[in-house]
């Protein structure tokens, strides 16, 4: 984020604006202090111009992938598709693999939820039942 910010020739503060935390989180992100939340990295992400981590292969890292790029929780993520949050953990964590209908809910919601509000980010990479 430090190299980004000075080739913008932007302040701390102007990123933290940007982003929506205070000045110090900026400081403490650009020397790895602290790793930021996860309701903060699509305006990172957006900010730097790119995802900051590699792309996910199968269902379990695109699940997790996705819900960092879009800054959701375990918890958001559930009551938004109404899966409930215990099989969304499952999933992410290896120890079961969702129902086909789970697929179809999951698949709809990837698909309809892929452009930000503004038009912007847009994970190409999700691939949910492959």
């Amino acid at each position: 984020m430090r190299k980004r910010r000075l080739e913008l020739g932007l302040l701390q503060r102007e990123i933290a604006n940007l982003i929506g935390v205070d000045k110090t989180t900026i400081q403490y992100g650009e020397t790895n202090r602290v790793v930021p939340a996860i309701r903060y990295l699509p305006k990172i992400i957006e900010f730097l111009g790119y995802v900051p981590f590699e792309e996910p292969e199968p269902l379990t890292e695109c699940l997790i992938s996705y819900r960092r790029l879009m800054g959701l929780s375990r918890k958001r993520m559930a009551q938004i598709t109404g899966i409930d949050e215990s099989n969304i953990a499952g999933w992410e964590t290896g120890r079961h693999r969702p129902t086909r209908r789970s697929v179809r809910i999951l698949e709809n919601f990837l698909t309809m939820s892929l452009f930000c509000e503004e038009g912007g980010l847009m994970p190409q990479f999700i691939r949910v039942g492959e």
